[in-house]
């Protein structure tokens, strides 16, 4: 206790060190997810035929050129020194993680009211920060990182256009944090958010690229891909409904379900902008939970790897809903490895259907999002009245 009274900081150093060595230990130990030789098999494709050509030839080439490109770099890392690509894939991700511990962890105060050891415990040793980032062989504890620390500039200093330069790196990477631009318009004054969108657009010109170079294809494979529909939320309710109706119209669930995709997007992208100006508020760390929220809340399909986007604004404003989430996104990630588990090292291999245990936890783990964001929400509402 006296370490802690006296010498926070190191004690939340300890805190950050222990979970990132923990993370990399995974990471040792393990070969990840069938993402790992997906990502493989684009690295060696671009370093053979070149960025632009792998949209046209491979269709589940989905990713934004930045995010390719920097595993394109971790191959090249890989033939020449012959460290494992397994591990060098889950470099980002911890590196991600670390950034948004050290951001909680060393600020000199925090734009919420919240316990820092509470946050750093939780998303430092908890199993869903720790698969995601030290197993499962994604980029998205990266951009995660990258979209919380534009926002929390934004919240605590104001400056907009580092924000926006920040969130440009992170779309360009992954598009999920393009759903957190409404929120940053909504929350901050007229001259600001300009700032903040000429910001933006520095690093997203690689997009433009993208598109410019890539052309159909691109657009295809990027920006209008469709990750699974039957195994969550909102998608997985409406083909689990309608599942009777299949004997008599074939298809008929998975057609209503992508019929469902198009509106979704148009919630994701407005809905919490529109409870920002409805509630008045300029807190950017609430526009975040609300923005990411509603991307798995409305989301028309789902990876896994998305369980990752609203954790740190949910520890650090509703922790309660944060440990629900957390125990309900452990379980169901759990599940998910082991039943597809192929062998040691540890190694699996899931496809786009998952198993009824799987999807029920699924299910819980959505039910936890939308507790969370619900009762965040009611939350400011009862203090709006009380004021």
């Amino acid at each position: 206790m006296v370490i802690f009274e006296r010498r926070p900081t190191l004690y939340f150093g300890a805190l950050i060190c222990a979970a990132v060595v923990l993370r990399v230990f995974v990471a040792i130990y393990s070969l990840g997810s069938n993402d790992v030789g997906t990502w493989y098999r684009f690295a060696s494709s671009i370093d053979q035929e070149g960025l632009w050509q792998l949209y046209g030839v491979d269709s589940e080439f989905n990713h934004p050129p930045l995010g390719a490109l920097l595993v394109c770099l971790l191959f090249k890392i890989h033939t020449a020194t012959g460290l494992a690509f397994p591990l060098l894939l889950r470099v980002p991700g911890i590196l991600g993680d670390l950034i948004t511990l050290c951001i909680v962890g060393f600020s000199k105060r925090l734009p919420v009211e919240a316990n820092r050891t509470a946050f750093l415990l939780l998303y430092g040793f908890a199993p869903v920060p720790i698969l995601l980032s030290g197993y499962h062989g994604n980029l998205d504890p990266l951009v995660v990182a990258l979209s919380f620390l534009a926002v929390w500039v934004i919240s605590l200093s104001e400056r907009v256009f580092l924000g926006g330069v920040l969130l440009g790196f992170a779309a360009s990477i992954k598009l999920p944090p393009l759903v957190l631009i409404p929120v940053v318009i909504a929350a901050t004054a007229r001259g600001k958010w300009l700032l903040f969108l000429l910001g933006l657009t520095l690093p997203l010109i690689s997009v433009g690229v993208g598109i410019v170079w890539g052309g159909g294809p691109f657009l295809t494979n990027v920006l209008h891909y469709q990750p699974p529909l039957d195994m969550w939320g909102i998608t997985a309710f409406l083909t689990a409904a309608l599942n009777p109706w299949s004997s008599v119209i074939p298809g008929f669930p998975h057609v209503i379900a992508t019929a469902y995709s198009y509106p979704a997007k148009a919630l994701i992208l407005t809905v919490p902008a529109l409870l920002l100006v409805a509630l008045r508020s300029t807190d950017i760390i609430f526009g975040y939970l609300l923005a990411f929220g509603a991307f798995l809340i409305f989301a028309p399909g789902f990876g896994p790897q998305y369980l990752i986007y609203p954790l740190p604004a949910l520890l650090l404003l509703n922790p309660r809903w944060g440990v629900r989430y957390l125990t309900a996104g452990s379980c169901a990630l759990f599940a998910l490895y082991s039943w597809f588990f192929v062998g040691y090292p540890f190694a699996s291999v899931h496809n786009s259907t998952a198993p009824v245990h799987v999807t029920f936890l699924y299910y819980l783990t959505w039910c936890a999002i939308t507790g969370g964001v619900g009762f965040t929400i009611s939350d400011r509402l009862v203090g709006r009245k009380r004021v």
